[in-house]
């Protein structure tokens, strides 16, 4: 990368990226957001309060940030089946209702259409991604946009699912390596090696991991020294989050712890 790359990537994520995410948690994309799992949850059957509390969860905050990042992918049909089936099987939030895995992919796909073409119907939402896109969102509510019966075995699959989700957050500029030790069906993280669960996940160190990759009941361990998680924080700017293993970390300390050991 050439030094003016480092200096436009540098001005991007300091000063660019955050007020974009600024304006993108105000009235506007906040509330065309939660519209969309409305109408997606009606469409599909969905519990509507379900839908609601589910859009605000930190694994589908982390795809309505992806959309506008020109370093991410646009969020697929199957991220969001993903996404859904990741917090519904969490402690973090109570959920009372129990979709079934064609609800899942029935919703997902619809949530994902209803944004695109909010995105589209919206005119500082559609600049703003053809800002960063270099594409206009129509284009993409045909590709990507699928979620099929075959995704049924990884989606019914709670272990399945955590490893789909985790491996998603891997950068192509990575820079270190973290394990996500995963718990059992009893909730249990083993760190033997036979009855150990684990996801391997490559991180930009200087940029930290997505909103919603440090979660309570997963442990996490640096693979350089083996050294384990001990804190986590969250920068509401930039909508990303850091960990600290030992005398290493991955992305950077704020004020917003979301847990210590």
């Amino acid at each position: 990368m050439s030094i003016l790359s480092k200096v436009l990537e540098r001005v991007f994520t300091d000063a660019v990226w955050p007020r974009w995410m600024k304006i993108l948690g105000k009235a506007e994309s906040s509330s065309l957001w939660k519209k969309c799992f409305r109408a997606a949850a009606r469409h599909a059957d969905f519990d509507g309060q379900c839908a609601a509390k589910i859009a605000h969860t930190p694994a589908l905050q982390r795809l309505l940030a992806n959309t506008f990042k020109p370093d991410r992918s646009v969020p697929t049909a199957l991220d969001f089946a993903i996404a859904i089936s990741f917090e519904l099987a969490q402690n973090d939030y109570e959920f009372s209702y129990e979709p079934t895995v064609e609800q899942i992919r029935h919703f997902a796909v619809d949530v994902r259409r209803e944004w695109l073409i909010g995105i589209i119907n919206s005119s500082a939402l559609r600049e703003r991604f053809k800002s960063v896109r270099d594409s206009h969102a129509a284009k993409l509510i045909g590709t990507d946009a699928s979620c099929l019966p075959t995704e049924d075995q990884v989606l019914g699959d709670r272990k399945a699912v955590a490893m789909k989700y985790f491996e998603g957050f891997t950068t192509s500029d990575s820079t270190e390596t973290v394990k996500v030790w995963m718990p059992d069906n009893d909730g249990v993280i083993h760190f033997d090696g036979e009855l150990s669960l684990t996801v391997t996940v490559k991180l930009n160190t200087s940029q930290g991991a997505d909103q919603g990759f440090f979660r309570v009941g997963f442990d996490y361990s640096i693979e350089r020294s083996g050294d384990r998680l001990h804190v986590c924080f969250f920068d509401p700017k930039t909508k990303m989050e850091a960990g600290h293993f030992g005398v290493y970390s991955v992305g950077r300390a704020t004020n917003h712890v979301l847990w210590a050991r």
